[in-house]
């Protein structure tokens, strides 16, 4: 027989971790506010001025049901739980922690336990629901694999809520009637499920005001920035989650929650305390583990990528050890549905620092 390999966790592990990650959250939310509300703060979070009007409205209309989900990355050694950071804005590695794990289970004949996120896939469905969206929903990515098996993941959690659901990849599938947005079938856009990176949007928004010399309606295909900045356009994730995604928070979670068990130390500058533990560079705006230096307390580079986010700020955090297993360090993705914990998984790497292709794994809690 073969061998079935798998990481487990009590039931009691599994409600410590709902518990912090349902307080980070409430955390996260609470330091999203605060940076929306003060220049100062919002003025290092990379947001272009000409839009923080849009970036306030779309927070005074949270209320509005318009985030989905998000994933915190949290190292666990059976002790201490620590936050490294939170995906709010475009988590990936939705269908992998979902509806694989129970597949998986199923082709190996493991029946010991659950998975960790035994119920995510039903609470994705649950929260499409509660989203009332009325209409049509579009659902747009890159011309990119796993954004497109991503989306078609999405799209099916979405169909199975009873939503009308159109993918279209890139923008090729849109065009000005009338002067709004509509699709290839002239259906109005009036709701998005995107993939695209605020950042993205921002830097398209940026590059488009700079050749068209001033803001207004494109006279060909309408650009990413035209339907992700519309007005008129029901965004999901919302702008605000620009801000609770970006690493810049983690150093205002540490000055309003000094206390948290759940919180590593990071700064804006690299001061002796970081020195002395060891730490992690990392950009305040990126993703799959680009463009992250890990140090020992001796100044040794232990770990190191590269990427496009190298010429973003970058913060200090300070450094955690994982926990080894087998040639792996472990990192638990926890999920957020709406505003509740959903679950978790593993992903783990041979190195210090998770990048897009390492391997997710099965987690069972039982």
């Amino acid at each position: 027989d073969a061998l079935v390999c798998y990481y487990s966790f009590s039931k009691s592990a599994e409600e410590r971790l709902r518990n912090a990650v349902n307080e980070l959250h409430t955390m996260c939310i609470a330091a999203t506010e605060r940076v929306i509300n003060d220049d100062n703060l919002l003025s290092r979070f990379d947001v272009p001025i000409q839009l923080w009007p849009a970036l306030r409205k779309s927070w005074e209309e949270r209320d509005k049901n318009t985030s989905m989900a998000g994933r915190f990355d949290i190292g666990f050694d059976g002790h201490q739980l620590k936050m490294f950071e939170y995906n709010a804005d475009t988590p990936g590695t939705l269908l992998e922690f979902s509806i694989v794990q129970d597949k998986w289970a199923a082709a190996v004949g493991c029946d010991v336990g659950s998975s960790g996120a035994a119920s995510l896939h039903k609470m994705f469905v649950q929260r499409w629901k509660e989203l009332n969206i009325k209409g049509r929903l579009h659902m747009v990515c890159d011309d990119h694999e796993e954004e497109r098996y991503t989306a078609l993941y999405m799209q099916r959690a979405a169909k199975e809520a009873g939503l009308d659901c159109r993918l279209s990849v890139l923008m090729e599938d849109f065009h000005w009637k009338d002067g709004v947005i509509v699709d290839s079938e002239d259906v109005e856009v009036k709701v998005v499920w995107k993939l695209w990176m605020w950042e993205t949007v921002f830097n398209k928004f940026l590059e488009q005001n700079k050749v068209k010399g001033q803001n207004g309606v494109s006279d060909s295909t309408p650009s990413l920035p035209d339907l992700l900045l519309s007005p008129n356009i029901r965004v999901i994730e919302p702008m605000w989650k620009t801000i609770t995604g970006n690493k810049a928070l983690l150093t205002v979670l540490v000055e309003m929650y000094p206390n948290s068990p759940h919180l590593l130390y990071t700064s804006w500058t690299l001061t002796d305390s970081l020195r002395r533990t060891g730490f992690v560079q990392k950009p305040i705006v990126g993703r799959c583990g680009n463009n992250i230096n890990v140090y020992d307390k001796d100044g040794n580079l232990l770990a190191g990528t590269g990427g496009e986010f190298g010429d973003r700020e970058s913060v200090y955090q300070e450094l955690y050890h994982l926990p080894y297993f087998d040639g792996y360090h472990p990192v638990l993705g926890c999920w957020i549905v709406g505003d509740r914990f959903a679950g978790f998984g593993i992903r783990e790497e041979k190195t210090l620092i998770t990048e897009v292709d390492s391997p997710i794994v099965s987690c069972r809690v039982i």
